[in-house]
């Protein structure tokens, strides 16, 4: 059974992934009714609405991937999805699992600067930052001991 969990989203990251490309439209949305307002030249509105088509739909998928951060815990993986940043872990390979801060090295999908550091593999770490880090770990924590007794 399937359960996810959604990405705890601190205030820094919720500028940076909504506050600044909307505040990068409606400056190129004020540029381009400026453009309008002039008409002197139909090619000096060009560039201002291509601009703005293309931060509109750069800002878009930045919002839906800020939007669908989540972590999802199956029988055999930890899958991870932040932003453009995705992947999976086995659950048969993860060495420890531990409430954390912001590391500064390792792969990092998370939206918070509080979250939970995962030892893996031959030494690899992974930060997430899950919405309920308590649940979450005792949760993955079961399952990992459910995955190494079906492995054994």
């Amino acid at each position: 059974m399937d359960k996810t969990y959604i990405s705890s989203k601190h205030l820094v990251f919720q500028l940076i992934f909504v506050g600044f490309p909307l505040v990068v439209c409606l400056f190129l949305l004020y540029w381009v009714v400026q453009s309008l307002l002039k008409v002197e030249n139909t090619d000096t509105i060009l560039v201002p609405l291509v601009l703005l088509s293309l931060f509109l739909f750069i800002s878009y998928r930045t919002i839906r991937a800020y939007q669908k951060a989540h972590y999802r815990l199956d029988d055999e993986y930890l899958h991870y999805q932040c932003g453009w940043s995705k992947g999976k872990i086995r659950l048969q390979t993860i060495k420890s699992v531990t409430p954390s801060s912001y590391p500064s090295a390792g792969i990092r999908p998370a939206l918070d600067f509080r979250g939970v550091q995962i030892v893996h593999g031959e030494g690899y770490s992974l930060f997430i930052s899950p919405d309920n880090r308590s649940e979450f770990i005792k949760h993955l924590q079961a399952r990992i001991g459910e995955a190494r007794a079906l492995e054994n």
